[in-house]
């Protein structure tokens, strides 16, 4: 007589009334007997009976393992009252006979039997021989020596703050003025006291590239300057005598004018000064600042367009110059790159420098 193990499977709680109580026991309770091995038993596989008890009223299946195929099943009700009776001549021969009541009951060919509620049933069941376990698998080889730990990486360095001073502009919807901003230049010079008190009232200021680039002509001809009839209001809206044009063919000097370009290096016009756009939006930008240093200012700048000394003067760009250094309107920066890398700009397929439409830029 052998045990059985039963694995998962339905449970019944039994209660003694004591400190022993059983508690949750399987439904499934069972025994097996098996005959004595012999050399055939290895051919032919081990019979074996199990003697399969269901405690519970549910049915229950379970699989037999290693049963063979054909294997049967004699279950005998619990509930069957039965009478007292002799050992039948042939105890091991099952069903016995009355008084009892049997049914015989196939195993499925996956050695499934399903075992009735509250029965007995007697399997005869050869098992299988089973194929010897195979040896174990070789030790696996020791593990690699763990890799050195990567060096941490090292701390990026922080990108400088080119400004720290600098300060986002104010912004409130309480006022048109705290929603808005100036652009603007002065062409005659420095900002007046007048001009500051307002400028000081925005959230942010931005200074165009025309800022002072007339201040020595406006000092020589004050007189001439404004309306009416006067040169701020010339053909292209702008004050400098020099850029008077007629029937839109290139600047020419307005009567009583002799001023020059002073936007350009000493000594390549006669009113040359050797500042440029940046140096006066750089000197408007600090009169505003000492006035409101929380004022936000900006200095533009045109990225696409060169504006540079050696401009042509023509809008048709043919056709020899009319008038040498014409345009008043000078970047340092940028006349420095056209003369010192002229291969930076846009050339035409002659090999010639393309000019914008605008104002005869370098591109």
């Amino acid at each position: 007589m052998h045990g059985v193990t039963v694995t998962s499977g339905p449970t019944m709680h039994f209660a003694t009334g004591n400190d022993h109580a059983l508690g949750d026991q399987p439904c499934i309770q069972a025994a097996a007997f098996q005959n004595a091995s012999t050399s055939a038993d290895a051919q032919q596989g081990v019979a074996t009976v199990f003697a399969i008890l269901n405690i519970c009223n549910s049915t229950t299946a379970m699989t037999l393992t290693g049963a063979k195929k054909g294997a049967t099943a004699v279950v005998y009700s619990l509930l069957d009252e039965g009478s007292k009776a002799p050992l039948p001549s042939e105890p091991d021969k099952f069903p016995w006979p009355a008084p009892l009541s049997a049914k015989t009951l196939p195993l499925n060919d996956a050695g499934v039997f399903t075992a009735e509620p509250l029965s007995l049933a007697i399997v005869e069941a050869s098992l299988v021989p089973q194929p010897p376990a195979p040896p174990p698998p070789p030790p696996a080889p020791p593990p690699p020596p763990a890799p050195a730990p990567t060096p941490p990486a090292p701390t990026p360095t922080p990108s400088p703050v080119l400004c720290p001073s600098c300060k986002k502009p104010r912004w409130s919807w309480s006022t048109v003025g705290d929603m808005s901003f100036a652009h603007l230049s002065n062409e005659s010079g420095a900002w007046s006291e007048e001009a500051l008190d307002v400028l000081a009232k925005f959230p942010m200021v931005t200074i165009e590239k025309y800022q002072g680039q007339a201040a020595q002509c406006f000092a020589n001809h004050k007189a001439q300057w404004g309306p009416p009839g006067g040169w701020l209001n010339s053909s292209y809206g702008a004050p400098l005598c020099n850029l008077d044009a007629v029937g839109g063919i290139g600047p020419r000097p307005s009567a009583g004018c002799n001023c020059t370009v002073e936007s350009a290096p000493l000594g390549l016009t006669p009113d040359a000064t050797g500042q440029f756009a940046e140096d006066h939006i750089r000197a408007a930008l600090r009169q505003i600042k000492e006035r409101n240093p929380n004022v936000s200012t900006l200095a533009y700048h045109d990225s696409n367009l060169m504006w540079t000394n050696d401009q042509v003067d023509r809008w048709g760009r043919n056709g020899a110059k009319v008038a040498k250094y014409w345009n008043p309107t000078v970047y340092g920066l940028d006349d420095g790159i056209v003369a010192e890398h002229p291969e930076w700009c846009l050339h035409n397929t002659s090999g010639q420098f393309v000019w914008d439409s605008y104002a005869n830029n370098h591109v």
